[in-house]
């Protein structure tokens, strides 16, 4: 269900909501990397997986499906997990960092899958 742009009638989309697991210090600090690097500009909002926020934005049969480590729901309503919410939010950030992220788009989605799923495997042992 896509969401309205800003009331106040800006023409800039609605922000991207990015849940994120809120009980794991790797996806807060990176939370918090992409909040820095959005820097204001309002394109991620960004939410705990765990939170009302979640569960009100997605159906219980939507929420069932996910992982539980990173799911962006887009303005336009497209529901991302995985690396393509992970690059998504890169992007999105711009910079050399939305640089990099757009060059990683072009690789294999099974290639990007299995590094993401690596890393996420490992998210609750890797240093802050």
């Amino acid at each position: 269900m896509p969401r309205e742009t800003d009331p106040a009638g800006d023409r800039s989309p609605a922000p991207d909501l990015v849940f994120y697991d809120a009980g794991c210090r790797f996806c807060i600090r990176s939370a918090e990397l992409l909040r820095r690097r959005d820097r204001g500009r309002g394109r991620l909002r960004l939410l705990p997986l765990d939170g009302p926020e979640f569960r009100s934005a997605l159906s219980p049969e939507t929420r069932a499906s996910l992982p539980d480590s990173i799911v962006v729901l887009t303005a336009e309503g497209r529901v991302l997990t995985r690396a393509d919410a992970a690059l998504h939010c890169a992007v999105r950030t711009g910079g050399p960092l939305g640089a990099l992220a757009r060059l990683g788009r072009l690789l294999p989605r099974r290639l990007r899958d299995a590094v993401y799923d690596a890393i996420a495997r490992r998210r609750h042992r890797l240093p802050t």
